[in-house]
């Protein structure tokens, strides 16, 4: 190397002139800078010298090209939906660079299946049926899962129809044929076929059973099916009569007898039965042996039975009244039933204070509890008892009380009360006591007295 451009001069040092290297300047401020896109799988950018054509980056304040690590991530803008996926194609979003105008494609996941459930079928005899699977009503795919991935097809998932099996059990067309039934159920019948009648004996056939008179018979039947005919036939001979002999049976006084006879067990044919009609009663004989009275003498009673021995009898009743003095009382009225009224016997004591029941209702009173009922009423006064009696076997047991007054003492003299009455002991006649108990005794001795100066005038 020499001093002058032309080569003359003395030589000089190469190292002694040498110039360093400016370095790389990159330059990155937007709207500036040359970028380009690096095209590398980190998806970054660079920017080029200013000084050369090198592209780089400033990294943590060092210029450094591509290869020594200068190269910048893009900056995205937002992002763009260029195609929508579906349930089979996936879709695309792009984001460009800002800075450099990268345009990066992403995709975007294929949506789920919008699947429908078919039903499982069975197969029929004339139709086909079907496994269960679903089906996509935006792609049209079969799948046999219910997640939808398991893609199949319509076919796959066919089940062929079964056709006709006429093996099933005969069947009578009621037109003088029979059929076999389909044996899958679809309720159709086979070709069909005469019957073939024969006489077979069997509780399905049995038409009529044998009978004492009859032997039993049965109808004819096919021997395939078992239809009847309207063709009936005798088979067997008739049982005949089994009797059994019963002995006769008097006629009482109120029910029919009959004779002795043979009835059979089966039919009950009757021979020698004869009806004897019933005596109907004899004439009742007094039974002193039920006759009494009770206790206080106000009921008397006698039983008459039935001479034949059938045990009836009837009853004559008398109900007497009596005061609390015990002077009979007459025009007393007389009431004798039971709880449900159902026997009712209303009468009048007479002059002598007896009620007699009458004979005609005598067998009103049978077996039974009853109520006696006794009232009278004297210048406005009321005088009563009642008691209660048990008729059994003939016989009557139980009693009354006195007429007393109504609400008065059931013992004593008849009185007692200011409404009552008093009656003498000497005149039986009565006076009446009302408003103050005092009184009535007032007048009772008043009456006492006048019949003691009667006396004394005689």
């Amino acid at each position: 190397m020499f001093d002058n451009d032309d080569g003359t001069g003395s030589a000089l040092d190469e190292n002694a002139i040498a110039i360093p290297a400016l370095g790389h300047n990159f330059v990155m401020a937007p709207g500036v800078a040359v970028i380009k896109d690096n095209g590398d799988d980190d998806l970054t950018h660079s920017f080029k010298c200013s000084r050369c054509d090198a592209y780089g980056a400033v990294i943590n304040g060092e210029h450094k090209t591509v290869a020594e690590g200068g190269k910048v991530a893009h900056s995205y803008g937002a992002e763009i939906v260029t195609q929508k996926p579906t349930c089979t194609v996936p879709g695309e979003l792009q984001e460009t660079c800002t800075l450099c105008g990268y345009v990066h494609k992403k995709a975007i996941e294929v949506t789920a299946h919008v699947l429908f459930k078919i039903d499982a079928k069975s197969p029929t005899c004339t139709k086909e049926g079907n496994k269960t699977y679903y089906y996509c009503s935006v792609c049209g795919q079969f799948f046999s899962d219910k997640d939808g991935q398991n893609p199949t097809s319509k076919e796959a998932m066919t089940i062929a129809k079964l056709g006709h099996d006429y093996t099933g059990a005969y069947h009578d067309n009621g037109d003088g044929t029979h059929s076999r039934a389909c044996v899958n159920g679809c309720g159709t019948y086979g070709e069909k076929s005469a019957h073939t009648f024969d006489e077979a004996q069997s509780a399905a056939t049995l038409c009529s059973v044998a009978t004492c008179t009859k032997p039993a018979t049965y109808y004819k039947s096919c021997s395939i099916c078992g239809a009847k005919d309207s063709t009936v036939f005798t088979a067997g001979t008739a049982l005949g009569h089994k009797m059994i002999a019963f002995t006769g049976q008097d006629a009482s006084c109120t029910q029919d007898g009959h004779t002795a006879y043979t009835e059979c067990e089966r039919c009950h044919l009757r021979e020698g039965y004869n009806v004897l009609k019933s005596t109907g009663h004899g004439a009742y004989q007094y039974n002193a042996e039920k006759s009494g009275s009770t206790a206080d003498g106000s009921l008397k009673w006698s039983c008459y039975v039935c001479e034949n021995g059938c045990g009836d009898y009837y009853m004559t009743l008398t109900v007497t009244s009596i005061d609390a003095q015990g002077t009979r009382v007459p025009n007393v009225n007389v009431s004798i039933y039971n709880a449900d009224r159902s026997v009712n016997i209303q009468g009048t004591t007479d002059g002598n204070g007896d009620f007699v029941v009458p004979n005609e209702i005598r067998n009103r009173l049978k077996t039974g509890t009853y109520t006696v009922a006794l009232e009278y009423v004297r210048d406005g006064s009321n005088y009563n008892t009642s008691g209660t009696i048990k008729v059994a076997n003939g016989t009557i047991t139980g009693s009354y009380g006195k007429l007393t007054p109504y609400g008065g003492n059931a013992s004593g003299s008849i009185g007692g009360e200011p409404t009552g009455e008093f009656r003498c002991s000497m005149c039986s006649t009565y006076e009446s006591a009302k408003n103050v108990p005092v009184y009535g005794w007032f007048i009772s001795i008043i009456h006492f007295f006048v019949h003691m100066i009667s006396r004394i005038g005689k």
